[in-house]
């Protein structure tokens, strides 16, 4: 598994962090990769929300899972209704779009720091482990 840190979902090309931050539309964002031999979807979906609480918030920083396919659409609608009212009605859920590399410096941040970061972690595309 292995996981970059990003932005997606807003509509302005190239943004930065410093442009996220002044609102341009996109969302910090974590893209994972992932083998689905060894993990699965809704495994991944899981353990997302046992980090994240789900909550009202701004473009910068809101509950979105964005998908690579019809079956990963459905997965996610289920786990987004058994993870309750919050969630439902929180978490966005929306079709892959246009990834950027977040800078170097943020890089690895959910691992160096954690208890910080786990609130802010918000799943972006999940793309089938390249082998």
């Amino acid at each position: 598994m292995d996981t970059k840190v990003g932005y997606t979902g807003g509509s302005t090309a190239q943004p930065t962090y410093k442009s996220v931050c002044m609102g341009d539309g996109h969302t910090e964002a974590l893209q994972i990769t992932f083998d689905p031999d060894a993990i699965s979807f809704e495994e991944v979906l899981n353990s997302f929300f046992r980090q994240h609480q789900p909550s009202k918030s701004n473009e910068q920083y809101k509950s979105a899972i964005w998908y690579a396919s019809d079956e990963q659409k459905r997965i996610a609608e289920k786990v987004i209704a058994s993870q309750g009212e919050a969630a439902q009605k929180y978490t966005e859920l929306a079709p892959s779009q246009a990834w950027y590399e977040a800078e170097d410096y943020h890089q690895r941040n959910t691992v160096k720091k954690l208890g910080a970061y786990a609130c802010f972690v918000v799943l972006a595309t999940v793309y089938d482990y390249l082998k």
